[in-house]
């Protein structure tokens, strides 16, 4: 048997010490876990006026640039325009995002389509945000707004646009 040359574990220890910093954290990431509230302006069925949404969002990071997820979303109408009772609304939709930018900040683009349940009836939507986060990486925690818009593809009308922001962890 050969013995171990140490050239080559010093020129591996060097390859290693050569990677960008960036790189070796973007790699430890593989899924982001997020909560998020909006302010719509919004028709959904027969009202229209404003909405508040919230939303909870899974997404695993299959690259460091895009992720899939799923998005779980529960809108409600506020006493405004000609809604006169409060129309609630669910929404599961899967999302494709894009993310560029820094493992510390980065703005990112979200699509996705999926069913929309709305007190009785049901419809398919398709969704779309833009938005930028920060994480600070000692705290484990990311932040950030985001623009948030969509629009019935199938079934009851229901077309929004709002601002809202977000909180998450990055897992």
């Amino acid at each position: 048997m050969k013995a171990a040359q140490p050239g080559g574990l010093l020129v591996l220890l060097g390859l290693l010490a050569a990677a960008p910093a960036g790189a070796q954290e973007q790699e430890q990431e593989w899924g982001l876990l997020a909560a998020s509230v909006h302010a719509d302006l919004a028709e959904l069925g027969e009202t229209s006026g404003a909405v508040l949404d919230i939303g909870l969002q899974a997404t695993w990071l299959a690259w460091p640039q895009v992720g899939l997820g799923l998005e779980a979303q529960l809108l409600t109408a506020l006493r405004s325009g000609n809604n006169d009772e409060r129309a609630l609304t669910l929404q599961l939709v899967p999302t494709c995002t894009f993310r560029f930018g820094e493992p510390s900040s980065w703005g990112y683009v979200k699509l996705g389509t999926g069913y929309a349940w709305q007190m009785g009836e049901s419809a398919w939507v398709l969704a779309g945000t833009a938005g930028y986060a920060v994480a600070p990486r000692e705290l484990y925690v990311f932040f950030g707004f985001e623009l948030f818009g969509e629009i019935t593809l199938i079934g009851a009308p229901i077309r929004t646009i709002g601002l809202g922001g977000l909180i998450g962890f990055v897992l």
